[in-house]
């Protein structure tokens, strides 16, 4: 199951209200991203009839994203009463289940131990993973 969250930024404009939304896919975000929160105006802007650079979007600027709808894992670092979600949580976590299966094939061939999840060389690997995407 994908893990997506709903974004939706309600503003008035000209006398007339809005409430654009866009599906937002977490998977995606956390492999192109470094961890930056996601430009969710950019995404509903793109999504929707308003152009670029609009006055639209500025009003969009100035107004709350409001979150909802998480699926998959996404609804664990969801908060439902304060309807806000953890997003360097959610992008930790994922990383972690997608790259264990590949950190201990690497950590048999060259230890011959099975990794230990959660474990401090497994956190050891992640962090490495992630510096060297950062060169």
């Amino acid at each position: 199951m994908a893990n997506t969250i709903t974004a939706t930024i309600s503003f008035d404009y000209q006398g007339r209200h809005f409430e654009p939304s866009v599906v937002f896919d977490l998977d995606d975000w956390v492999k192109r991203s470094e961890g930056e929160m996601p430009d969710f105006v950019s995404a509903i802007a793109g999504g929707s009839d308003f152009g670029g650079h609009s006055h639209e979007v500025e009003a969009m600027e100035a107004a709350d994203v409001l979150l909802s709808n998480p699926t998959g894992m996404a609804d664990r670092f969801y908060n439902f009463a304060t309807k806000e979600f953890n997003f360097t949580g959610f992008r930790k976590t994922w990383l972690k289940n997608v790259y264990f299966s590949q950190l201990n094939q690497i950590n048999q061939r060259h230890l011959d131990v099975a990794l230990v999840e959660d474990s401090p060389q497994h956190l050891l690997m992640l962090d490495v993973l992630q510096m060297s995407k950062k060169v």
